[in-house]
C-alpha cells in the first residue's frame, strides 16, 4: 500500500482592489473566482462545482450575447462527484499581485467581458516585461 499523496499545483495571481470602493473590491472577488476559484472550487469545496458567482455571471453574459444557454459547461450530478476532493493538497505558485477595478464590457465574447476587470498600473518595472504588477502579497492568502 503507498502512503503518498496527490496534489494539484496552479498558478494564480492575487488582486487587490484599486481603491477601498464597493465597485473595486467586488471586481478584485469576482477576478479571483475566474482565476482560482474556477479551479479549486469544484475539487476543494463542500459542495463541488464551479464558484456560484462564476457560474451566475457566465449565464448572465451568454443569455445578453444570444446563446440560448450558459457558455460554462454544466457539471452533472455524477462530474461534481468525481471531481470533487480528488487532491489531498492545493500547492500555489505565485509571482504577482494586480490591483483591478471594474472595467465596460468590450466587444465580443469573453473571459475578460465577463469578470468585468481591468487592471490598474501600480508603477513601470524597468526590469520586468510585466511592467504593471506590483507587489507581492502572498500573506493576504488564507
Amino acid at each position: 500500500m503507498l502512503l503518498g499523496q496527490i496534489g494539484i499545483n496552479t498558478e494564480v495571481t492575487w488582486f487587490e482592489p484599486a481603491t477601498n470602493s464597493t465597485a473595486d473590491k467586488a471586481a478584485a472577488e469576482r477576478r479571483w473566482e475566474f482565476e482560482c476559484g474556477i479551479i479549486a472550487h469544484p475539487i476543494f469545496s463542500a459542495d463541488g462545482d464551479y464558484p456560484n458567482l462564476v457560474k451566475q455571471i457566465v449565464a448572465k453574459r451568454s443569455k445578453e450575447e444570444g446563446f440560448p444557454e450558459s457558455r460554462l459547461p454544466r457539471l452533472t450530478a455524477e462530474e461534481i462527484g468525481f471531481i470533487k476532493g480528488t487532491s489531498d493538497f492545493f500547492g500555489l505558485n505565485h509571482y504577482a499581485t494586480l490591483k483591478v477595478k471594474p472595467s465596460k464590457p468590450l466587444k465580443g465574447t469573453s473571459e475578460f467581458n465577463d469578470v468585468g476587470v481591468k487592471i490598474v498600473k501600480e508603477y513601470e518595472c524597468k526590469d520586468t516585461p510585466w511592467s504593471y504588477y506590483f507587489r507581492v502579497r502572498i500573506h493576504l492568502f488564507s
